[in-house]
């Protein structure tokens, strides 16, 4: 009989520990969304492409870029900042529709459009198309 008490008593231990962990993770998503404005801001780098800057297997934190309009021009809502000038040479996470996944390149050209031309730090040509705010997920702010 004692030996069922400690059992269930173990299990039930288990349970409220897996509870509080789930409840934690949970915690760190909300905080993370409500100051990153990104639901997931956490990107894990699959390739060399931004090498040596960012290296195959780091994972990089990403900030949501609120974009705005004053006067006609773009910018960031948090910063100030024109938008042209904020991303140029900023390293910014994007979503690749041609290839259905996220990207993490530099931003090397902004067309009077506003459209992007981005680069990895690694790779000898720029990326083969121009995107427009709509895909820019955040600018990196972390690499661990």
């Amino acid at each position: 009989m004692k030996n069922k008490k400690r059992i269930n008593s173990r299990r039930l231990n288990l349970l409220l520990n897996v509870v509080l962990i789930f409840q934690l993770i949970l915690l760190i998503m909300l905080l993370f969304y409500f100051y990153l404005g990104i639901y997931n801001p956490i990107i894990f780098i699959k390739s060399d492409s931004m090498e040596p800057t960012i290296l195959k297997g780091d994972v990089v934190l990403i900030k949501k870029i609120d974009f705005g309009k004053m006067d006609g021009e773009e910018f960031d809502l948090n910063s100030g900042n024109k938008i042209a000038l904020d991303l140029k040479n900023q390293t910014i996470a994007y979503f690749n529709p041609y290839e259905n996944r996220i990207i993490v390149h530099r931003v090397v050209e902004v067309t009077n459009e506003g459209l992007y031309l981005t680069k990895g730090d690694n790779n000898l040509y720029y990326d083969f198309f121009l995107f427009d705010k709509k895909q820019v997920l955040g600018k990196v702010i972390l690499v661990i």
